[in-house]
């Protein structure tokens, strides 16, 4: 048997799954050679690199001696950009930002700027200082047939290679949402163990499981799922407004003023 603990933890900044865009790093190979715009059509996919901005980039024109030497020293015709010196949320990153792609243009390069939640949790926090953040973390445990396991659920450090130079975040408190029970074979899931959690969500569990044994219904899971990825999903949540694709239940803001505009 295994035990699904849904536990809470509250502190300032929301976790969220990143996409991040990056092969090599900031050391540029001595190769003039540079494919033909990709960005713009054409055969040729982008050549991708990361660029980490130091706060010297920051600077009037600070961007101009790593793309000028990148221009002329690599391949690379998409930079993921990400600069954890200032929030993504600061005018200034965002005047800097732009005066970078539109010097890059030219020279044959697109950036692609890291606008991650995490990058602006001082933000949040001014903006919202009663409104606690909250990660919701799934830990499993199982449990020898004969007898009880010692199961331990705590906050935990998050600092990680988000931070840079930005203000770390600490787990404030955590707590205790819910406990699910299943019983896990060499076949998987026991469906009839699930049954709690189903009712528990406000479905009819025998119908629920009924139809997880219904061959249309997984002719049509295929179906769907080969439509997801022709489509260019990739995990869910996925929304849609448009052509625009939003992944995440954190994106739901950006859904919102999508639908509005």
């Amino acid at each position: 048997m295994s035990l699904l603990e849904l536990g809470i933890e509250q502190g300032t900044a929301r976790f969220v799954g990143l996409l991040a865009l990056g092969l090599a790093g900031c050391s540029l190979p001595q190769n003039p050679a540079r494919a033909p715009s990709a960005i713009t059509g054409g055969d040729w996919p982008p050549v991708i690199g990361a660029w980490f901005w130091s706060p010297a980039v920051l600077e009037p024109d600070g961007f101009k001696p790593f793309l000028d030497s990148a221009a002329t020293n690599s391949p690379y015709t998409l930079l993921s950009t990400s600069c954890r010196q200032i929030e993504v949320v600061d005018p200034a990153l965002h005047d800097q930002v732009s005066k970078a792609l539109r010097y890059a243009k030219p020279l044959g390069m697109e950036i692609a700027l890291e606008v991650d939640i995490r990058l602006a949790r001082q933000a949040f926090r001014a903006k919202h200082p009663e409104e606690l953040q909250e990660e919701l973390v799934l830990k499993m445990a199982s449990f020898p047939m004969d007898g009880p396991a010692d199961v331990v659920f705590q906050g935990r450090d998050t600092s990680d290679h988000m931070n840079g130079s930005l203000p770390k975040y600490e787990c404030l408190t955590t707590r205790l949402v819910r406990v699910y029970s299943f019983v896990k074979g060499s076949d998987g899931i026991d469906p009839a163990t699930v049954e709690e959690v189903l009712r528990a969500a406000g479905f009819d569990a025998q119908a629920m499981l009924a139809l997880t044994q219904d061959a249309a219904v997984k002719e049509e899971l295929k179906t769907v799922t080969q439509a997801a990825v022709e489509r260019g999903i990739f995990g869910a949540p996925t929304f849609f407004v448009g052509n625009t694709m939003f992944w995440g239940q954190d994106r739901l803001d950006f859904v919102r003023e999508a639908l509005t505009d």
